[in-house]
């Protein structure tokens, strides 16, 4: 399962909220064209019932 983010650009302060809740499928968060995830263009969650807050600072997301 892939979950493509929207632009951090002008959403500076959005939150967003992901968690896997079910199937055996691995979840991979992926960043909008040319911008970031902590550094990163994306990540997974792995285990069942992971889940992570992400937040906008209007030009890349974070973890938090």
């Amino acid at each position: 399962v892939e979950l493509t983010l929207p632009t951090a650009i002008g959403n500076g302060g959005r939150e967003i909220k992901i968690k896997r809740s079910g199937g055996t499928n691995l979840v991979t968060v992926s960043a909008a064209s040319l911008e970031f995830i902590d550094g990163q263009s994306s990540f997974s969650l792995y285990s069942m019932y992971e889940s992570v807050t992400i937040v906008s600072n209007g030009i890349s997301w974070f973890v938090v």
